[in-house]
């Protein structure tokens, strides 16, 4: 969805793409939503354009990549589990979700919300550099590198500034290291 920004006449892209069908639904979200009716974006008809202003673009930015992001992790989830687990696991993702006002959301809480209810059932999101996820379970890591990861969260606000450096991975023999590693990844998803 191309949104014109009113400002700077520059033209932005809104988009939540389903990982299953690979549409862009993003015009139907915002617009369940009731911003289109609410002066939140104004819609040029002879040019077909939606034009706001820049904060309500990076407020909707947000919202569109935090709901992206979780829809990835349910198709991630409905592909990789059986149908009766992801089901349980989904619901409970589902729940938290509506227990967030749209005005409330972010990807550190939106990450931290999804990594809590995985490790609830031995499960993590492995985050790649190119945007891909991955589901690995937690007995594949070794509990001493999970005990350093709990370590590491308590307290901290920032995850992505404080995750583990090479001279402490040097520590560690070959089989941890590799571990240590997916656990780095999946911190650094948060």
């Amino acid at each position: 969805m191309n949104i014109r920004i009113k400002e700077s006449g520059k033209i932005e892209e809104l988009n939540i793409i389903d990982p299953k069908t690979r549409l862009d639904y993003s015009i139907d979200f915002i617009g369940n939503t009731g911003a289109f009716s609410d002066s939140s974006f104004s819609y040029d008809v002879e040019s077909g354009e939606y034009t706001c202003n820049q904060n309500t673009f990076n407020w909707w930015d947000s919202v569109c990549k935090v709901h992206g992001y979780f829809n990835n992790v349910i198709y991630l989830l409905r592909t990789s589990l059986n149908d009766d687990l992801a089901g349980r696991i989904i619901s409970e993702i589902q729940e938290e979700i509506r227990s967030v006002d749209l005005d409330f959301y972010s990807m550190k809480t939106a990450k931290k919300m999804i990594f809590k209810t995985l490790k609830d059932y031995g499960y993590a999101v492995e985050y790649f550099k190119d945007g891909n996820m991955k589901l690995i379970t937690m007995k594949s890591i070794s509990d001493e590198c999970w005990q350093q990861a709990a370590n590491l969260l308590k307290g901290l606000d920032d995850f992505e500034n404080n995750i583990f450096d090479g001279e402490e991975l040097n520590e560690m023999d070959k089989k941890a290291r590799k571990r240590f590693t997916q656990i780095n990844k999946i911190l650094k998803g948060l």
